[in-house]
């Protein structure tokens, strides 16, 4: 049987460390203070002063921190509007300014390659050629409107098929028509798709 406890955070363990810490020096003081009473006031600022410099010390520390966790966290919710404002540390500020600027140069080369996109599909939907883009598993993702017209023909559809990548074919229709298909292959996210141009 194993007890599965989970891991303390960096956060607990420097609490820990300064709550232990504090006792200590509250057994010295109380040893102290049963010979010397005349420093109580002494060792009261002491106390006081310790835990203002221990909290300031632990947040200082996991702000960044922070910064980073909820920045990750934006980035894999793919948020690249929201910005980080400076806080006055100089530290701080420029970490800011660094998340800053790679969340501008993201959404920048997002929007470049949504309007790229946009752009592309546009062509393909006004092209007198007709288009056809396959899926990763060779099935028809996408059909400009001339392709849709010329896939109605059994001799294209088949010669789709049958046509190896780089090559191309010239194929006969109906009424002495004569369509040639061309079979182009292209990387997608690292994988190899297909798209006939007829």
């Amino acid at each position: 049987w194993k007890c599965s406890l989970s891991p303390m955070t960096l956060r607990t363990k420097l609490l820990l460390w300064f709550i232990v810490l504090h006792v200590v020096l509250a057994g010295a003081a109380v040893l102290l203070l049963m010979e010397h009473q005349e420093w109580l006031f002494a060792a009261e600022l002491g106390f006081v002063v310790s835990i203002v410099v221990s909290y300031r010390m632990v947040r200082a520390l996991f702000v960044p921190m922070e910064l980073i966790r909820t920045g990750s966290e934006l980035i894999s919710e793919r948020d690249f509007t929201s910005r980080f404002v400076p806080i006055g540390q100089p530290e701080m500020d420029r970490l800011i300014g660094i998340y800053n600027l790679m969340i501008d140069q993201l959404r920048e080369e997002r929007l470049a390659a949504e309007e790229q996109q946009h752009l592309l599909q546009k062509i393909v939907e006004a092209s007198p050629s007709g288009i056809v883009i396959c899926d990763f598993d060779g099935g028809v993702q996408q059909a400009n409107p001339a392709a849709a017209r010329l896939l109605r023909e059994p001799a294209v559809t088949g010669s789709l098929k049958s046509l190896p990548p780089g090559q191309s074919k010239l194929v006969s229709l109906a009424g002495a028509r004569r369509l040639k298909i061309w079979r182009i292959e292209f990387r997608d996210r690292g994988f190899p798709k297909t798209f006939y141009l007829l």
